[in-house]
């Protein structure tokens, strides 16, 4: 279903015209294993990683907006792109987080203060998250192959 369009009933019964490589999941699940082990450092100071805190200093301050931002795309990208959405899509939603990050550390001081830094960070997670699926939807996809006749769906 493409960004804006109606659902019909039909969408869910069809197969899909795309399937991930093999390389994208473990490059997925990798990039998520590095998240989960940085985040484990920003909720455990005793877990950082020497290496990250002497080439980024503070990065452990500001590591929540990063991870956060980069997963939700990461996220959202994956089953899109899996239920046939194009980058166009996932490059809205990323947008759309940079500029939550923007109005939520720049504007709404509520409950935060202001602090342009982490959403600095948090721009910088969503565009990798991006950036993997850019690679995704350029090399990453193939056609996905009927089950019944055994052969590539037409693209």
């Amino acid at each position: 279903m493409r960004l804006g369009s109606r659902a019909r009933a039909s969408d869910s019964a069809r197969p899909p015209k795309r399937r991930f490589r093999p390389w994208v999941l473990v490059g997925y699940f990798v990039i998520l294993g590095a998240a989960g082990a940085l985040a484990l450092g920003y909720v455990d100071p005793e877990s950082r990683i020497p290496a990250v805190t002497a080439v980024v200093p503070g990065f452990y301050d500001h590591a929540s907006n990063l991870l956060l931002s980069c997963v939700l795309v990461l996220m959202y990208g994956l089953v899109r792109l899996l239920q046939g959405a194009r980058l166009r899509e996932v490059t809205v939603f990323a947008l759309v987080v940079v500029a939550a990050n923007y109005l939520y550390e720049g504007g709404l001081t509520l409950w935060n203060t202001t602090d342009l830094v982490d959403a600095h960070y948090g721009a910088v997670g969503a565009l990798l998250g991006w950036a993997f699926f850019g690679v995704v939807a350029r090399h990453g996809m193939a056609p996905a192959v009927d089950p019944a006749s055994g052969e590539s769906a037409p693209e």
